[in-house]
């Protein structure tokens, strides 16, 4: 646990849903042989001082450098950048959805039950119209459902989202060079984590990406916002941010330079599937927005007398646990979590 500020953050520490691995046990985790994982780590695969796999480091490498070996990382990423072809392709279309979340919190052992949590609420908003969104249990504010209970959390919702169309040609060229220069990784997130902006250039996540792009918008003196949400397919669920700019006349055009970032990370992924050159990706997520996605917030809308203060970690979601900040144990910052989508 970490006693900055002097207010306790917690760390889910052995409860980890990704904990360091054994060789053998990578080799299960990433499909391959241990063969093949041995002949990874001669050619030069990272590994932790006592040796162990840091399966985020593993998957980031793999990705990089021997996706073709690594068939099951491969199907997920293909499926991925699968989800979101239609519309790269004009061929997006309205969707209704029923949506089942599940939230969970992953904490060391020793603490009482003592859970009060705060959720974002889904909005509606250009291109998104929610019908209903309800936590058992948990009383509303404008932004957030909160809830006292356990460490696990169920909703349902009913939301329709359609197509954004636009353009924001201006920025085509801000996006292609931040692309350019951005590594695309994940990481495991630390208590009062620091990025600094010379780190959040060089590579990072959708969040990182998504704030590189906005330092340099800021730098134009272009304003934004950050958006939250979940990419809406229960086989790629995942919690995701992007970005809307300011526009003529009061309009905020969606940015997400993630998606053809990664369109350009796995030239031949997209090649299989039809997605054409990932420059294109840039046109179709820079003003426009697909419906593939539920979103959470627009723009930062902090939990107030969270100890440690509020942070842009409340537009996903916020826990605190025995009086601790417990967002480092939220399943969407250190492991998978729950939402499935059906028709509705």
């Amino acid at each position: 646990m970490d006693t900055s500020s002097g207010t306790l953050f917690l760390d889910p520490g052995a409860a980890h849903p990704e904990p360091p691995l054994g060789h053998d046990e990578g080799a299960e985790r990433f499909g391959v042989t241990l063969q093949t994982m041995q002949r990874w780590l001669d050619a030069g695969l990272p590994t932790l001082s006592d040796g162990t796999l840091d399966p985020f480091v593993v998957g980031d490498w793999v990705a990089d450098h021997r996706l073709a070996e690594a068939p099951v990382l491969a199907r997920r990423w293909r499926g991925f950048l699968a989800w979101f072809v239609p519309h790269a392709l004009g061929q997006d279309s309205v969707r209704h959805l029923e949506v089942q979340r599940r939230h969970r919190l992953f904490l060391p052992p020793g603490l009482s039950s003592e859970v009060l949590w705060y959720l974002p609420r889904l909005t509606s908003w250009r291109g998104q119209r929610v019908e209903r969104d309800e936590i058992p249990g948990a009383e509303s504010t404008s932004t957030h459902h909160c809830l006292v209970g356990a460490s696990t959390v169920s909703g349902t919702a009913t939301v329709v989202v359609s197509p954004v169309q636009g353009l924001a040609e201006d920025l085509l060229p801000v996006v292609e060079e931040l692309i350019g220069d951005f590594r695309y990784t994940y990481r495991r997130h630390q208590p009062r984590e620091e990025i600094s902006p010379e780190q959040r250039f060089a590579g990072g996540s959708c969040a990182d990406l998504t704030l590189a792009l906005g330092e340099r918008l800021s730098d134009m003196g272009r304003p934004w916002r950050l958006v939250s949400g979940v990419i809406a397919g229960s086989t790629v669920a995942n919690p995701h941010f992007w970005m809307e700019v300011a526009g003529p006349e009061g309009v905020w055009l969606p940015v997400d330079p993630t998606i053809p970032c990664l369109a350009r990370r796995f030239p031949v992924l997209l090649e299989q599937l039809g997605g054409g050159d990932w420059r294109n990706w840039i046109r179709a997520w820079t003003g426009s927005q697909d419906a593939r996605r539920v979103t959470l917030l627009r723009g930062e809308s902090p939990v107030a007398r969270l100890p440690g203060g509020s942070t842009g970690g409340s537009l996903i979601g916020e826990a605190v646990v025995d009086g601790k900040n417990a967002w480092n144990c939220l399943d969407w910052v250190c492991g998978p979590c729950s939402w499935e989508f059906s028709p509705g």
